[in-house]
């Protein structure tokens, strides 16, 4: 149990440590406390963006209106600066599993595969995002690297932490994939300086990452759509959303006559859904559905909406797998007992061919 470190305290502990630190604007005061605690924390989390772009710290700062910044506390990007984001509560890990929440606490080294998501990890633990597309063949340039290692040695340093307080999105959650690299070298790197001063550097060079040892060889692709048109939907039934914005690393490879979001393949991500504010979420969910040939369907999973912000957005997690001769696509469904209005639908996943 620690007391989350001040802005000062931050800035002081990262310089100590070797940390290039850039102080955006405002970061001292920019946090979502007003929608929960912030703290006690226990641990820290490492996510990669999917994404690399010359305004990722502003991105990362402001987010975006379904899921509003600060996105992290810092973001470390390819040229080997770290930008601090936020000062308190961020909207980094959301729900994580329980056991894996226990095992940082006790820094008990097992990390274990994650239960069902039902504890806050944004009260707990502090967030550094590492720029990088996440496909398994962007690299982490030495300088980056160093800098996120030397980031959380600094937190860990500060709170008297071992580097087994450190954890993986992927491993707190079954929803995410983040980062693309070896945790276990990764909190190696970290425990070899906290063995050291925080000045140290070993030898006279920065410490290289090994190549990704627990991403697929295979690409990893970034899929953003909205529906930014209404869609009503009666009672008691569901209708496929047909999308006609997209936002991706790779424009018009998704979105098949507005309503395919992949061809084949894993994924995962995150579904938004715009509502009235009237509306009982509980009677509101999303179905991943796939499209067989012939254009009959079956599907795929299910899931209730999990929560519900200003202005009335509602959101679940989705995560599964397309055989390669169907096409996914998503539908909303109502069951509660008047026709309901969906003025807008986001979603965003990572996919990867099977």
């Amino acid at each position: 149990m620690a007391t989350p470190m001040t802005a000062a305290q931050m800035v002081t502990a990262l310089k100590n440590e070797g940390v290039h630190v850039v102080e955006m604007a405002g970061w001292r005061t920019h946090n979502r406390d007003h929608k929960g605690a912030w703290g006690e924390v226990y641990g820290l989390l490492i996510h990669h963006t999917a994404g690399v772009s010359k305004t990722m710290p502003q991105f990362v700062y402001n987010g975006t209106t379904a899921l509003p910044g600060p996105l992290c506390h810092a973001l470390t990007t390819k040229d080997g600066k770290a930008y601090l984001v936020g000062n308190g509560r961020a909207n980094h890990a959301g729900l994580i599993a329980a056991n894996a929440m226990a095992s940082l606490k006790a820094e008990d080294g097992i990390h274990p595969a994650p239960g069902p998501d039902s504890v806050d990890g944004n009260r707990q633990l502090y967030g550094l995002e590492i720029e990088n597309k996440g496909d398994g063949q962007d690299p982490y340039p030495p300088t980056q690297y160093d800098q996120s290692v030397r980031w959380a040695a600094a937190i860990c340093r500060h709170h008297g932490w071992t580097a087994e307080s450190i954890g993986a999105h992927k491993e707190v959650t079954q929803r995410k994939i983040d980062p693309s690299f070896s945790m276990n070298l990764f909190r190696a790197k970290v425990a070899e300086r906290l063995r050291h001063a925080p000045s140290w550097t070993p030898g006279t060079t920065t410490p290289k990452p090994q190549p990704p040892q627990e991403a697929s060889p295979t690409r990893m692709d970034y899929t953003q759509m909205t529906r930014s048109t209404d869609l009503v939907i009666p009672a008691g039934q569901g209708r496929p959303v047909f999308f006609d914005i997209e936002h991706a690393d790779d424009p018009n490879d998704h979105g098949d006559g507005g309503r395919t979001i992949l061809d084949g393949g894993q994924y995962t991500g995150t579904v938004w859904v715009w509502l009235p504010a009237t509306v009982d979420v509980e009677h509101i969910g999303v179905k991943m559905v796939h499209e067989l040939a012939g254009g009959t369907t079956s599907t795929h999973s299910t899931g209730h909406v999990q929560t519900q912000d200003v202005p009335s957005t509602a959101a679940v997690s989705v995560t599964g797998h397309v055989p390669a001769d169907r096409k996914l696509f998503l539908e909303i469904f109502n069951s509660g007992p008047t026709p309901i209005t969906v003025s807008r639908v986001d979603i965003r996943l990572l996919s990867q061919a099977i």
